[in-house]
């Protein structure tokens, strides 16, 4: 069997780190589709599902599997002022990010009260490290 392309990855060990209350989700970095598709399928129409991908191709194989959105860019840039979600995703993104804690605290700009950051990235030794996180004010 063929390994998995990073963009057609569906990251379905992810999802049950986004919280069942969320009523709105943005992936960033969000390839093909594959892990969107996974939410969608999860949440149903319950739920207002976009995405971001900077590569055309994947961006619109992404636009064929339950977004609502699918955006063009690069995030923070690609969200407008004042847009805000309950949970933002990053599978696999930040290690390409040339300032993870920058984009982070941008993220949390963007989240609704009690949101949540759902981060993933990859190990050296081939593992992944996940984490969700609460970001609020103290």
């Amino acid at each position: 069997m063929p390994p998995v392309h990073v963009y057609d990855a569906d990251r379905a060990e992810i999802v049950p780190f986004v919280p069942a209350w969320v009523t709105s989700i943005l992936d960033v970095g969000c390839g093909s589709g594959s892990f969107g598709r996974l939410l969608r399928q999860r949440f149903g129409d319950g739920v207002r599902l976009e995405g971001i991908e900077p590569v055309a191709a994947a961006r619109e194989a992404a636009r064929t599997k339950g977004f609502d959105r699918v955006r063009e860019g690069f995030f923070p840039r690609a969200v407008d002022s004042g847009e805000s979600f309950g949970c933002i995703v990053f599978n696999d993104v930040l290690e390409h990010i040339l300032d993870p804690d920058e984009t982070l605290r941008v993220a949390r700009e963007h989240l609704t009260d009690g949101g949540v950051v759902v981060a993933q990235q990859p190990r050296d030794d081939g593992a992944a490290d996940t984490a969700a996180a609460a970001c609020h004010d103290e």
